[in-house]
């Protein structure tokens, strides 16, 4: 019983992601169709840049529109909503990841970038895999602290400063006890 329960709210979870991928590509065709921004014939590889972009808002209007639609119909929080992808991996962890890697980078200066991740030491790899949690949790508590506020949650300060510090290994402290305890 239980189990398809479960998949009753895939199946459901499934055709809100269906409707809202139709959507969007319904506004391309829409945009496309008008002829007054994008003629039909034109190659994908000969669109400017401004014709680009007009393809991906369309895109992205149709996708919310209908994850809009969703969040209202089912009571849930539209940013949520309108991120969820069930898409593997999920686009939201792969930005917060990509946003990193300049700071990786910089944070494993010791390591030898010549040899391939299959010849560093164990201990190598671990501090290079570490260097990358320290970094993503940060990244995941950064986007998840500005997702709060877009989603209008009211956020005390002096909680999200320890949020911050704690997910970036750094004390618990707001900056007015910084500033208080601080020696100079």
């Amino acid at each position: 019983m239980k189990n398809a329960r479960i998949g009753a709210i895939s199946a459901e979870y499934d055709e809100w992601l269906r409707r809202a991928t139709a959507s969007a590509v319904a506004k391309i065709k829409e945009l496309v169709s008008s002829k007054e921004l994008i003629r039909p014939t034109t190659p994908a590889s000969q669109l400017s840049q401004a014709q680009l972009t007009w393809i991906a808002s369309a895109a992205i209007w149709g996708w919310l529109v209908v994850r809009g639609e969703q969040a209202t119909s089912e009571g849930l929080d539209l940013e949520r909503a309108a991120r969820v992808t069930n898409l593997d991996p999920d686009p939201w962890d792969l930005g917060a990841v990509k946003a990193i890697m300049p700071e990786l980078a910089k944070s494993c200066v010791g390591f030898d970038w010549s040899k391939s991740a299959s010849q560093w030491s164990k201990d190598e790899l671990a501090q290079f895999l570490l260097a990358g949690f320290n970094l993503v949790r940060r990244a995941y508590a950064a986007r998840d602290m500005v997702e709060q506020q877009v989603a209008g949650k009211s956020i005390n300060p002096d909680i999200t400063a320890r949020q911050v510090n704690r997910a970036g290994g750094n004390p618990t402290m707001t900056v007015d006890e910084f500033n208080r305890d601080c020696p100079f």
